[in-house]
C-alpha cells in the first residue's frame, strides 16, 4: 500500500476537519460554543503516533503525519487562547502543561527502563487508547454529533467533506495496519470508520432540512 496515498489521506482529512472551525473562530473573534478539549486531546494522541514512530518500524510514515497534526491543534489551541475568556485560558493552559509534562515523562521512562521490544508495544497501547478519544469526540475535531443533528434535525455545522474524508482516512489505515499486523494501528480505526460512516448516513438524512442563523457546537 502508497504511504503516499496515507498521508494524503491523512493530511486532507486533518485539513478539512479544522478549516470550518478556524474560520469561525477568527470571524467571529470569539470562541463561542467551540471547545478547546478535542484538541488538547488530539495535540496528545499526535505526539504520542509521533513517538510511537519513532520507536517502531514505520517512523518516517508518522512523524509526518503526526508532526503536521501537532501543528494543526497548536495553531487552534492558540486561536482558544487569544479569544476565550479568562477562565479558559487558566484551564487550557494547565491540560497543555499537563499534556507536555505526562509526554515528557513517557518518553523518558520508557527510553531509560524499557527494552526496545517492550517500549514499542507499550507506546503503541497508549497511543491507542488516545486515538479512541479522538475519533469518538462529539465535538470540535468531528464537528457536530450525531446525537445533535438527530435533535435538530440539521447538518448545518456537521459538513459532509470532514466525515468523508475521515472515513477514507479510516479505510486506508485499517488496510494498512492489517496488512502489517500492526493492530494498535488497525483497532482504533475500526472505531473512526464506524464514526464516519454514521455522520455521512446523518448527513444524506438531514441535508436538506432548513438552516439557521445561530452558531451552535
Amino acid at each position: 500500500m502508497s504511504i503516499n496515498g496515507i498521508d494524503d489521506a491523512s493530511l486532507v482529512r486533518d485539513i478539512d476537519i479544522n478549516r470550518l472551525t478556524f474560520r469561525e473562530i477568527r470571524r467571529r473573534k470569539d470562541v463561542g460554543n467551540f471547545q478547546q478539549y478535542p484538541y488538547l486531546i488530539a495535540l496528545a494522541s499526535s505526539l504520542l503516533w509521533g513517538y510511537y514512530g519513532v520507536v517502531s518500524t514505520l517512523s518516517n510514515l508518522l512523524i509526518t503525519i503526526n508532526a503536521f497534526g501537532c501543528v494543526m491543534e497548536m495553531i487552534y489551541i492558540a486561536l482558544f487562547f487569544v479569544y476565550s475568556p479568562k477562565i479558559q485560558r487558566v484551564i487550557t493552559s494547565i491540560i497543555f502543561l499537563s499534556i507536555l509534562v505526562g509526554f515528557g515523562m513517557l518518553v523518558a521512562l520508557t527510553q531509560l527502563y524499557t527494552t526496545e521490544r517492550k517500549r514499542d508495544k507499550i507506546v503503541g497501547y497508549v497511543s491507542a487508547v488516545f486515538s479512541f478519544g479522538v475519533f469518538s469526540c462529539p465535538i470540535g475535531n468531528n464537528g457536530e454529533s450525531n446525537w445533535v443533528v438527530f435533535c435538530k434535525r440539521s447538518v448545518e455545522y456537521m459538513p459532509f467533506l470532514p466525515a468523508l474524508f475521515q472515513t477514507l482516512s479510516a479505510t486506508v489505515w485499517l488496510t494498512f495496519g492489517l496488512l502489517e499486523h500492526n493492530y494498535f494501528i488497525a483497532v482504533p480505526n475500526i472505531d473512526s470508520l464506524i464514526i464516519g460512516i454514521s455522520q455521512m448516513v446523518m448527513y444524506l438524512i438531514y441535508k436538506d432540512a432548513p438552516k439557521t442563523n445561530t452558531l451552535e457546537q
